[in-house]
């Protein structure tokens, strides 16, 4: 009898910060945390004899907290950056395992279990009263999980024997909390020229690409085999929350929480003997929650556009997610009973929340968008492959198969607004030319040139730019005569003498 057992695990912190009170002035600031942790879990186990068994189990566990931040701020102290503000935070979990048992004799089994964990926090952003002056202010925060295909099973196991028996369960949990957090009483401004304004954009963005294969075969007399391969994501938060602090911009303001995916897990079981039994299933099951939070006396102030979207981005590209869960069993047996199952399912929730006494407001448009489609591509399928008896195949009998799977998905998109929501900030607007002297004579303007020398903007009002050029006039009579001629053309080529002769007295009249 063997068994075998192989554990890695990780526990990282990783972070990326300026302390409290810090003053800075300087061309462009950059605060960067990033992490990958990397766990692989490799057994090997066989058993032979009378009585044989093989048994194995792999763990991988990746727990992880990765920060970039601005601790809070005090009086006086400030940051006042030429070009950009980036704070970024990235983490990476890449982790696998392999498992291999065999076991032969006249009672066999082989058994294997492989537990996947991935437990990682990642947050960017400011602390409390931290006054930040910017060409441009980047906060991103991102989270990955990469559990690639080996290109071979990351569960294989072999049993042969009178009566034997293979089970094997693989399990991956995801554990992602991934948040921007900008604290109470803070101020974010991009300052300089609205025509050339710096990016102001918050986003988080959780990762996932996950492959998972199991494959069982169990020969004998009396054989039985059973496989579970499940994905799941307990936690998957992907969220902006912005305290009660100031983000001002004389550009545009682009939020978003938002998250993508690929899932596979492959289940291959087959039976051999007089009475077989295979149970196998497949599961995925993965569930984003996006979020937006715009907190109690936040004020979000843009001269361009605002654009808050979760499960999607302002311009309705969706959340893409792919799931595809298999299971495929062949029984050859006189006596076959199987019992199998896929299921993958995809759910998201993605809420907008503006809270109370916040204030939204932009001289362009406001787009607050949360995905309520959901849409996904996913696939559940478990086939089922049993030959009725061993001489079926030779009276011209053929295999049945039977089919089943639960595939679904959707989304919960919703969009509260208890605060302030304005736009066309600056729609009044006006200027005036030049001014009007005591005796009545207009002034403002050099009238060599045309240059204006004097505006003004009204009170209350925003300013219309402007631009000043001359242009050549031209009187009536020079554009009567320029039509003559025009004319003259035209009939010449015509060779109608008549009205020849009348635009050449026309344009001799008025050349006189």
């Amino acid at each position: 009898m063997g068994v075998a057992t192989a554990t890695v695990n990780s526990n990282t912190m990783t972070a990326a910060y300026l302390g409290s009170g810090v003053d800075v002035s300087a061309g462009s600031l950059s605060i960067t945390a990033v992490s990958t942790d990397d766990n692989f879990a490799r057994v090997n186990a066989t058993g032979g004899g009378v009585a044989a068994g093989a048994g194995a189990s792999a763990d991988t566990n990746n727990t992880s907290s990765t920060t970039a931040l601005i601790f809070a701020g005090s009086s006086g102290r400030d940051y006042n950056i030429a070009g950009n503000v980036n704070i970024g935070a990235s983490h990476t979990a890449v982790f696998n395992s392999r498992i291999t048992t065999a076991a032969g004799g006249v009672l066999s089994g082989s058994g294997a279990e492989v537990d996947h964990k991935v437990t990682s926090n990642v947050t960017a952003g400011v602390g409390n009263n931290v006054l930040i002056n910017a060409g441009g202010i980047n906060i991103n925060a991102n989270n990955f999980a990469e559990k690639p295909d080996l290109g071979v099973d990351n569960i294989k196991g072999t049993t042969g024997g009178a009566v034997s028996g293979a089970g094997a369960g693989s399990f991956t949990v995801l554990n992602f909390n991934t948040q921007i957090l900008i604290g109470d009483n803070a101020s974010l401004n991009v300052v300089g020229d609205p025509n050339a304004a710096g990016n102001f954009v918050l986003s988080t963005n959780n990762d996932y690409d996950i492959f998972d294969k199991v494959t069982l075969t169990s020969g004998g007399a009396l054989a039985g085999a059973g496989v579970e391969s499940k994905i799941t994501t307990p936690t998957n938060i992907s969220k902006v929350d912005i305290g009660n602090a100031d983000l001002i911009t004389v550009g545009s303001i682009d939020i978003s929480a938002r998250g993508t995916g690929e899932f596979t897990t492959k289940v291959n079981v087959d039976t051999y003997g007089i009475g077989t039994v295979g149970v196998a299933n497949s599961i995925i099951n993965i569930t984003p929650d996006n979020d937006v939070v715009v907190g109690t006396g936040a004020r979000l102030a843009a001269e361009g556009n605002i654009n808050l979207s979760v499960g999607t981005d302002s311009n309705f590209n969706r959340d893409n997610y792919t799931l595809d869960a298999r299971v495929d069993s062949f029984a050859g047996s006189l006596i076959p009973i199987q019992d199998l199952d896929a299921t993958a399912t995809v759910f998201q929730n993605n809420n907008i929340l503006i809270e109370a006494s916040s204030l939204l407001e932009s001289a362009g448009d406001i787009k607050l968008h949360a995905e309520e489609r959901g849409f996904a591509n996913v696939s559940a399928k478990a086939k089922g492959v049993s030959w009725i008896s061993a001489l079926g195949d030779l009276f011209g009998g053929s295999g049945s198969e039977q089919f089943d799977g639960t595939s679904d998905d959707g989304s919960d998109g919703r969009v509260q607004v208890e605060g302030t929501v304005r736009t066309g900030i600056k729609r009044h607007r006006g200027l005036i030319l030049g001014s009007v002297l005591p005796g009545g004579e207009a002034t403002g303007w050099n009238q060599a040139d045309g240059t204006i020398t004097s505006f003004t903007t009204p009170a209350g009002k925003e300013a219309i730019s402007f631009t000043t050029s001359t242009q050549a006039l031209q009187s009536d009579l020079i554009l009567e005569y320029n039509r003559l001629v025009d004319q003259l053309a035209v009939h010449q080529r015509t060779g109608n003498q008549t009205l020849i002769n009348f635009y050449s007295s026309e344009i001799a009249r008025i050349a006189a």
